[in-house]
């Protein structure tokens, strides 16, 4: 007589994600939420930064014109700033945040350059720079996948540090 092991559904989406489907919907609904918290981030600091500029005496289309660096730096510190509100409110380590806030980073700065570089020009640095950036968080989500792959619940319980 022989003896099968068998691994149950429930054990398989709890013990870190895996590759299951419910870990897979996990994954792909905090893609999902980082992305609508990048773009509030970018709306709301947009704002913020139009206030800012106008008590300048200049413009956000002015700024993109004559310093599309400062734009493209300024948009992702919004994203940025939106995204680490979330993953903070769904009790991520401020190490998680930064590392996200990295992945986001470096797309900005390889716009900069290509700018630099003369290979785009200045008005596409906020588009080279945010199709960038998607790539990049997804890369930094699969090297962390346990973590992004957990329903929200299972990191609630855990203090955050």
């Amino acid at each position: 007589m022989t003896t099968s092991s068998v691994t149950s559904p429930v054990r398989r989406i709890t013990d870190g994600g895996g590759a299951s489907a419910a870990g897979a919907r996990h994954f792909f609904r905090h893609f999902g939420e980082m992305f609508l918290a990048m773009l509030v981030g970018m709306w709301v600091g947009a704002v913020v930064d139009g206030a800012i500029f106008a008590v300048a005496g200049t413009s956000i289309p002015d700024v993109k014109d004559s310093a599309p660096e400062v734009w493209g730096l300024l948009m992702a510190l919004n994203m940025i700033v939106g995204m680490t509100v979330w993953m903070r409110h769904r009790r991520h380590s401020w190490a998680m945040c930064a590392e996200m806030a990295g992945a986001m980073f470096a797309p900005a700065v390889l716009a900069i350059v290509l700018f630099w570089c003369a290979v785009i020009h200045g008005d596409s640095v906020g588009r080279v720079e945010m199709m960038a950036m998607l790539p990049a968080m997804i890369a930094v989500m699969l090297l962390r996948r346990t973590e992004y792959s957990q329903p929200v619940h299972a990191r609630a319980r855990q203090p955050i540090g």
